[in-house]
């Protein structure tokens, strides 16, 4: 985003308000998707971590949010979802208020954001 604002300010581009709140609202979907992805790998994470602690658990075929079957994960996946679920988690927290606070008190994203974040929080 710096470096197109870069462009357009040395190259003198002109460019129409209705376009910049296009762009504007993009990226704010954009920042909503990746808490909601974020907020995925984290669970995702927590139970496989929960798995490998409780070795009774047959997980060999149990799906996730962001894989069908935990057979499909690689090593080093499995390794750095277990490893880096709390800053995914964190991130997702952070992301989810801020969208919540910026939107309509009775749309369906926020109902849905607010559902992810009480999955989230302990």
């Amino acid at each position: 985003l710096s470096k197109a604002s870069m462009l357009i300010a040395l190259g003198e581009v002109h460019i129409e308000q209705s376009k910049l709140s296009i762009v504007a609202t993009e990226l704010g979907k954009e920042e909503t998707g990746r808490a909601i992805h974020c907020a995925a790998a984290a669970i995702d994470g927590f139970l496989l971590q929960d798995s490998q602690q409780s070795p009774s658990n047959d997980t060999t075929s149990r799906p996730g949010l962001t894989y069908k079957n935990t057979t499909d994960l690689d090593g080093s996946v499995r390794e750095a979802l277990i490893e880096n679920w709390p800053m995914l988690s964190a991130s997702a927290i952070s992301s989810i208020i801020k969208a919540v606070k910026a939107g309509d008190s009775e749309s369906e994203e926020r109902k849905s954001l607010q559902a992810w974040l009480r999955k989230l929080t302990p």
